[in-house]
């Protein structure tokens, strides 16, 4: 859906289980030794281009979807 609703910008699938929590753990590692560099270096991340869906009805999908949020 990200790849269709953001056509003009690449998206990516990771190979991170629990990417929320890693980037956070990230987050905190970084601001404590303030180094970016020594930490990238140990992580090895793959990632996945994500196609958009040529026939999403987003439009729809979208209307539906604020109906249903009120």
């Amino acid at each position: 859906m990200l790849a269709t609703i953001f056509c003009n910008n690449n998206v990516y699938l990771t190979d991170i289980a629990e990417a929320t929590s890693f980037g956070a753990a990230l987050s905190a590692k970084i601001a404590m030794n303030n180094n970016m560099q020594d930490i990238t270096n140990n992580i090895n991340i793959n990632y996945k281009l994500i196609n958009a869906i040529k026939d999403l009805e987003y439009k729809e999908y979208k209307s539906e979807w604020l109906r249903r949020c009120k």
